[in-house]
């Protein structure tokens, strides 16, 4: 009797570095949909991605406190 062999998992991934400043999270939140897609849970990750890179890039009043950059990464296996 054939047994079909399981399937291999496929992991999309990405990792990006953008520009420390507030007018670049809306490509943090992009970037992350288009890699989770229809994740259960990628609302709920993008929101806590884009709180993230909101507090740490430059919507920080204090120019001391903003940051150069901020990198978002991510992986999905389907």
């Amino acid at each position: 009797m054939y047994t079909p062999a399981p399937a291999v998992p496929t992991m999309r991934a990405i990792a990006a570095t953008y520009p420390g400043m507030p007018g670049q999270v809306r490509h943090v939140r992009a970037n992350l949909r288009r890699v989770l897609g229809s994740c259960p849970i990628a609302d709920d990750v993008i929101l806590c991605s884009s709180e993230l890179a909101a507090n740490s890039g430059g919507a920080c009043h204090n120019a001391v406190s903003a940051l150069e950059s901020i990198t978002s990464s991510a992986s999905r296996t389907e």
